[in-house]
């Protein structure tokens, strides 16, 4: 049997079309009074067609224009016979129009020629004309190519019809379909290459992205890299505008395409954008040589659709949706939810006239919120100033290159629009650095200056949760690289945080004299032989190290708002870094939600850290640290959800929610737990509030063993119960033994899930294990587990009520086999 593909035919579509022309000339005084279809034309002795006829007057057989109709991406028209029926019709112009694009074409001398070509976007699919809004769409089309034919006819130009937005973001969108497999098959013929290949996994190691399926990294950076290319040669397009002694893409005939874009790129970075234009390391393997048509075919298309034109609004929402949302998890992008940004920034983005940045900024959501934030608190602000306001950087390619679009884009009609953004290894980032930027009035003819890197006043953003230890796996020398970074900044002014071995006194004095060169030269000497190596566990996350290294990019007073992995609360690493927050700033507030995750995709629970800069421990002792539970969902707690029309009462409910927290204390209704912790329990959150007094004497006394995660889970009456009893309480390991249970090594293998079946063999279970085998196993093999106290519902815990098992059974697999046993 056949499959029916469709509802409709194309006669049946241009009777329809015919019937609504009709429409629009009764209700207009156009030149021509009459719309026909398949009307006859003579040519020599043969008889043609048309699909539509336009006429003067037809009695008369005066034709005006006529137009031939394709269904959408069908075979284009036959251009001889069209030329064949505009001799029979006698008339000058003519038209074809397949929902895409409108063609118009003259007839001079009995030959035809093209004029020009408009997008003309009208549907995708001929069934598509059936539905009510695709009608009220092609009515509009209609009425705008009328105009089109009586302006082409008066002045021998097409008027053109206004640049079509969605055109571009499908056009470019299918481009990039096209490209991707074709980088994919490049850059895995090129990893054929051992010393290729070894570079490859290196860039996805420095790009912090996973290497566990290779065929799946090829795929993500084949995807990166087409978006990278297309946005680049889109933002180029874009500047050109307005530096236009920039290289022309459209009227380079240069065979070696390559070559072109290399060049061009390169005379772009010179004005700016050099997170935009510079090459990455992988863009260093090229462009593949199947993919060279296609680029110009592109260009040529941008040219004939006429992108010059769209207006600079237009371009700005061009950019948000060049990339598919759906696909942004294919490029290894996940974004920030801007409820949450937009709390986080409520604590530390509130002077107009202090700079902020974001050290692991990504596509840059964090900035554009800033952005809108600054602009809510003064509406006087230019899109120079905030620019020049907010930084970021990020050590991979793609992201910082969205980051500068991405801020670039809110005001594209101003060529002032030079984003703080640069791709670079944070680490490798340190104050007093300079970087060269265009002038802050800069025409067309600037030269950039040097700027030199500002202290900020905030640093916010999600750092990344990567453990270092995994990066030294395939970077050997990274964490040796780690603490020379953090030497350079803390070894003669926070010693505390490094271990020192066969260093003296004298030689400590000695480095203190040294010039910056000459001291960091005698540091990393002293690293490299072993003499100094950092307190912090091998297994410290590597948001870690960038807390304390961007702490020295801080202004005084400075402050940090910044998501985490929460595991520096509890984990032994934390406590050099809780010594760390304590020593130089006050904890401020930590954040925490029991009634969503924040990230989907993250196999990490996470935490907001609020600090401010604090160098006088006085001030620091009398900081009272604000835990936070949240107990609703932010979408909840900030209800206005269009960042844009809602942007006033977005900004005002957020510093509420700030003003609930850092006024907590002051609340009626918050109860005082111990001398040293007060509680406030609301509806939309928890809030515990502990002197940082108190923080610092209980790490001085556990230290590893000072844990801060209780505070944001534990109930009021924990606190309560520790404080009275204090004297009464002992450690378990005073009265027990306390070790380690005896480790499966292969839980999924060895944790079976007993179901019910209707009839079990004497003496058997019916068992699912997590690899998914299913099977029976004598029940003298299993014996009851408890994976997690949630397990059970009451403290004293019921055998018989647990829902997993565990496989017990220390006889051979030669005594299984005699005994004939089920179990296998």
């Amino acid at each position: 049997m056949i499959k029916k593909t469709s509802v409709t035919n194309e006669r049946e579509l241009v009777s329809k079309l015919t019937e609504w022309f009709n429409e629009i000339i009764n209700r207009n005084k156009f030149p021509f009074k009459e719309a026909t279809n398949e009307s006859p034309a003579k040519y020599d002795t043969k008889t043609f067609f048309g699909d539509i006829v336009l006429w003067k007057d037809r009695e008369a057989a005066q034709a005006h224009t006529y137009l031939e109709i394709k269904p959408p991406f069908a075979a284009k028209e036959n251009l001889e016979t069209l030329r064949k029926k505009a001799i029979g019709y006698q008339i000058k112009y003519c038209f074809t129009w397949d929902f895409q694009n409108l063609n118009a074409y003259k007839l001079e001398s009995n030959q035809l020629s093209l004029l020009s070509s408009e997008p003309a976007q009208a549907m995708d699919n001929i069934n598509d004309w059936l539905r009510g809004d695709i009608q009220v769409l092609i009515k509009k089309y209609l009425s705008g190519i009328c105009d089109e034919i009586i302006h082409l006819n008066e002045t021998g130009k097409l008027r053109k019809f206004k640049p079509d937005k969605v055109y571009f973001v499908n056009f470019i969108r299918d481009t990039v379909e096209k490209l991707v497999p074709q980088f994919e098959r490049h850059y895995t013929e090129i990893a054929k290459d051992k010393y290729k290949r070894n570079r490859i996994r290196a860039y996805a190691t420095t790009q912090g992205i996973a290497l566990s399926d290779i065929s799946e990294y090829y795929k993500l950076i084949a995807r990166q890299s087409v978006y990278s290319l297309i946005t680049k040669i889109i933002f180029y397009l874009t500047i050109r505008r307005y530096f236009n002694d920039l290289p022309d893409l459209y009227s380079n005939d240069d065979p070696e395409l390559e070559r072109t874009l290399k060049i061009a790129f390169a005379k772009a970075q010179e004005k700016d954008w050099q997170a935009v234009f510079e090459d990455s390391e992988i863009e260093e393997f090229g462009i593949p040589a199947s993919c060279h048509d296609e680029l110009r075919s592109f260009f040529t298309e941008m040219k004939v659709y006429h992108f010059g034109e769209l207006p600079e609004d237009v371009i700005g929402e061009l950019f948000e949706e060049i990339i598919d949302p759906e696909k942004r998890h294919l490029l290894g992008q996940y974004f920030t939810n801007e409820d949450l940004i937009d709390l986080i920034l409520g604590f530390v983005v509130n002077d107009v006239n202090a700079v902020y940045a974001d050290t692991t900024c990504g596509s840059g959501t964090f900035l554009i919120r800033i952005y809108d934030r600054l602009k809510y608190l003064s509406k006087q602000i230019k899109h120079a100033e905030l620019l020049d306001r907010i930084w970021g950087f990020d050590i991979a390619k793609f992201p910082a290159e969205l980051t500068t679009i991405n801020l670039f884009k809110q005001d594209v009609s101003n060529f002032e629009n030079f984003p703080r953004v640069r791709r670079t290894n944070i680490f490798d980032v340190n104050k007093g650095d300079s970087y060269k930027f265009p002038p802050a009035s800069a025409n067309k003819t600037f030269s950039k200056v040097e700027i030199k890197l500002p202290e900020f006043s905030s640093i916010v953003g999600n750092f990344p949760f990567i453990r270092q230890e995994d990066i030294e796996k395939e970077e050997k020398g990274f964490k040796l690289y780690l603490t020379k970074v953090l030497a350079h900044s803390y070894f003669l002014s926070y010693p505390k945080f490094f271990e020192i071995k066969s260093i003296n006194t004298g030689q400590i004095e000695h480095l203190k004299a040294l010039t910056p060169d000459k001291l960091i030269k005698e540091i990393d000497n002293f690293v490299d032989k072993g003499n100094l190596k950092l307190k912090l566990s091998g297994q410290a996350d590597i948001y870690t190290y960038i807390f304390i290294h961007t702490a020295t990019l801080l202004a005084e007073k400075g402050s940090f708002a910044v998501i985490t992995s929460n595991s520096w609360l509890d984990s032994s690493y934390g406590s050099a870094l809780k010594e760390f927050f304590l020593d130089n700033f006050k904890v401020k507030t930590i954040i925490a939600s029991w009634a969503e995750p924040w990230f989907d995709d993250a196999a990490v629970n996470t935490v907001i850290t609020v600090l401010e800069k604090e160098t006088d421990k006085n001030e620091r002792n009398k900081n009272i640290s604000r835990f936070v539970k949240l107990k609703k969902k932010l979408s909840e707690l900030i209800p206005y959800h269009d960042l844009k029309l809602e942007s006033v009462k977005r900004w005002q409910t957020v510093e509420k929610l700030v003003d609930m927290i850092e006024m907590a204390e002051g609340n009626l209704k918050a109860e005082i737990i111990t001398d040293d912790i007060t509680s406030l329990d609301v509806n939309e959150m928890r809030i515990r509030m502990v002197k940082q007094s108190f923080l610092q004497k209980d790490l001085e006394l556990k230290g590893d063993h000072s844990k801060w995660g209780k505070y944001l889970r534990a109930p009021d009456v924990y606190f309560e119960l520790l404080d009275k009893c204090k004297d009464k309480l002992v450690q378990l390991k005073n009265v027990a033994d306390v070790r380690f249970g005896i480790k499966t090594g292969i839980n999924e293998f060895f944790y079976l899930e007993q179901l019910n079946m209707e009839k079990n063999p004497k003496g058997c279970v019916y068992c699912r294990n997590a690899r998914g085998w299913e099977g029976y196993i004598e029940e003298k093999y299993l014996r009851p587990i408890i994976k997690s106290p949630k397990e059970s519902d009451s403290i004293i815990i019921d055998p018989a009520k647990l829902k997993y098992k565990i496989f017990l059974c220390n006889k051979s697999k030669n005594d299984l086999r005699k005994a004939a046993i089920i179990t296998h």
